[in-house]
């Protein structure tokens, strides 16, 4: 049980600490010590009382504020996204086509939802064929299906059919020369491979020719061509050594 003189000390301090308090710590002190020891008890019960259920109520109030301004913050929060909305799908829209069109271009990717919700988490919204580009050497995608890859095809064709079907005489002309010269030199290409590939397979046991000489000479195709307009001779000894199929892979830049 507290002495008088305790009890005295802290209704002393409760009564300097209320809010508005006019008074001093010796007239306070003066005051309480007018009262018996059993009134000061009944004053302290009941100011911590009043603390206590003041402290409750402020609580309270604190509490219903908060609610109500995280309320508020839902319901400003939901309005935002509803303004925003059609802006949101329309981006979504544009980003899905982007998506699209980088597929088609590099057909390294499915067009499937997985990997469009990859690539937006990844790059945000609004980004564009160069960014996927970039992000498909780091991500781990879904490859395109034989499907996606047929219906490229043949979307390829229906658009070359159209554009044939547009174009003027002259176009057409032009068209047909640059095919007839591809294919040639397609098939001229095929042709020194096989022709390269038939000298190997004589010549299969010769060593390697080395990319530099002894004194650090490049033996590149520069060197052997300038060779053997300068010194047959020592294009003949480089021939018997290493094998027509080396020096001829080498003057075409093969080896």
């Amino acid at each position: 049980m507290k002495t008088k003189e305790q009890l005295v000390e802290l209704l002393e301090q409760i009564a300097l600490d209320l809010p508005g308090a006019n008074t001093t710590a010796e007239a306070a002190r003066t005051y309480f010590n007018g009262f018996s020891q059993a009134s000061l008890q009944t004053t302290l019960d009941q100011a911590i009382a009043e603390l206590e259920q003041k402290a409750e109520n402020m609580l309270e109030k604190r509490i219903q504020f908060r609610a109500a301004r995280d309320a508020e913050k839902a319901v400003w929060q939901m309005e935002m996204e509803k303004r925003d909305k059609p802006r949101r799908e329309a981006q979504a829209k544009e980003d899905r086509e982007t998506f699209f069109q980088a597929a088609k271009q590099y057909k390294s990717f499915s067009i499937c939802d997985a990997n469009f919700s990859l690539l937006r988490q990844a790059l945000g919204e609004g980004f564009d064929i160069f960014q996927v580009a970039q992000a498909v050497r780091l991500l781990n995608l879904v490859p395109a299906t034989e499907q996606e890859l047929a219906q490229y095809r043949a979307e390829e064709i229906q658009v070359h059919n159209e554009y044939l079907q547009n174009a003027s005489p002259e176009e057409l002309r032009r068209i047909i020369r640059n095919q007839v010269q591809e294919r040639s030199h397609q098939a001229a290409q095929a042709y020194e491979q096989q022709q390269l590939q038939a000298i190997v397979a004589r010549d299969d046991g010769f060593p390697q020719i080395p990319e530099v000489a002894a004194d650090d000479t490049r033996l590149d195709a520069s060197f052997f061509t300038k060779l053997s307009n300068t010194n047959l001779e020592s294009y003949k000894q480089y021939l018997r050594k290493y094998g027509n199929a080396n020096l001829t892979a080498r003057l075409r830049g093969l080896r």
